[in-house]
Parts: C-alpha cells; sequence; structure tokens
C-alpha cells in the first residue's frame, strides 16, 4: 500500500506540472536502494506528454499492452460524469460475478 501510496504522490506532482507519462508499470518504477522504506522514481518517460505542447503521438495506440487501460484498446474515450458512471456499472456487474468485469 505505501509502494501505491508513493507512486500516486509522484503522479500527481507530475500532473500537477503538466506532465503526463502514459506508460505507468513496475518497469518503469525504481527503488533508489533496497530499503523497504526506500524512495521511489518513475522512469522512462518516453511516451510523456506535456500540456500545452504539440502532441504527436495522440492518435496513437500508446503504453504497454499489459498494462493499457480497457477504454485506451477499445478508443472509447469517457468523460468524467460517463467513467463514473460506467465505474459504477462495473462494480455492480463484478459484485454478481467477477468474469463480467472483462466484458
Amino acid at each position: 500500500m505505501i509502494l501505491l501510496l508513493k507512486v500516486a504522490s509522484g503522479l500527481h506532482e507530475l500532473h500537477k506540472k503538466g506532465i503526463i507519462h502514459r506508460d505507468v508499470k513496475p518497469e518503469n518504477l525504481l527503488y533508489e536502494s533496497t530499503c523497504p522504506a526506500s524512495r521511489i522514481k518513475i522512469t522512462d518517460f518516453g511516451l510523456s506528454y506535456k500540456e500545452g505542447t504539440d502532441d504527436t503521438m495522440k492518435s496513437r495506440l500508446l503504453g504497454s499492452i499489459d498494462y493499457i487501460a480497457p477504454e485506451v484498446l477499445t478508443r472509447r474515450w469517457y468523460t468524467k460524469v460517463k467513467t463514473t458512471e460506467r465505474k459504477r456499472e462495473r462494480l455492480s456487474a463484478a459484485r454478481a460475478s467477477p468474469w463480467t468485469w472483462f466484458g
């Protein structure tokens, strides 16, 4: 849980600066030391985007296939309201059967 909070905090700081990573995955997270309380570094900004700049990769499918979001794969973008509604629908379906989550 601490790792997740550290990564979320790092991504939040990036987003405040207008930087979108677009390829967050375990391979792009590095521990600063072997200590369990080590700082985490987010690496590999090759697919990142800085808000306000020209996004030459906007129409391309980006990221690592094993970690890419379903809405990116299907190219079905959601507004915040639609996303919240969709999450509620999926949560309801997942409670009924875990396999419906992927439907």
